[in-house]
């Protein structure tokens, strides 16, 4: 299985499109920092940049079809997946993290096929749920597995504490309770033989 190259960028275009009006004097300010900054994600990334896109992709049932992801580095902004956006996280574990949870999303925006099969069955067993708890139902059963797989149990709950905290949260806390009321391991299965046109 291939693995994305992710080349790590700071772009002080995107950067002022995204903070909108009159943004130049934050954009001087941040510059030097976050160009700084993408250099380091590049080391945070280094340990894991091969085998966990491949064991996303084999947990998911999934190939890469991107060969290479350019990362925009985005300062206090939000971290998303389209196009592929991280925050400057503090600690080099934190930005790991959130950036496995935007590549997983990215994998299912990339197969468009694929993913509507799987959010189609998401859709119909979890309808009564809101549209950002279904979304990451399947996001969060692929993350437990691998973290499981790779990371260890201690990290995987720190994660799942850590998206559930607040109010704002409270569609990722509920995706997580799916995720250990079902079980990752039927909902991953389930992924894979509609990835895999097996059912």
């Amino acid at each position: 299985m291939n693995a994305p190259e992710i080349d790590f960028r700071y772009s002080r275009v995107y950067l002022g499109q995204l903070l909108g009006a009159n943004p130049n004097d934050e954009l001087d300010e941040l510059d030097g920092k976050l160009s700084d900054y993408a250099k380091r994600c590049v080391a945070f990334w280094e340990p894991y940049r091969t085998s966990v896109p491949r064991k996303i992709a084999e947990i998911s049932g999934i190939n890469w079809r991107e060969q290479e992801i350019t990362c925009y580095i985005v300062g206090r902004h939000n971290s998303f997946s389209d196009p592929l956006s991280m925050k400057a996280y503090k600690d080099g574990n934190e930005f790991v993290d959130t950036l496995i949870h935007e590549l997983i999303h990215r994998l299912f925006l990339q197969e468009p096929e694929k993913g509507r099969e799987v959010f189609a069955w998401i859709k119909e067993k979890y309808g009564a749920e809101s549209r950002l708890t279904r979304n990451h139902i399947p996001v969060h059963a692929i993350y437990a597995n691998l973290y499981m797989d790779v990371f260890g149990k201690e990290r995987l709950e720190q994660r799942k504490k850590a998206e559930s905290e607040g109010s704002e949260n409270k569609d990722y806390a509920r995706s997580w309770e799916i995720v250990d009321k079902e079980g990752y391991n039927s909902i991953v299965s389930r992924i894979k033989a509609l990835a895999q046109g097996s059912l």
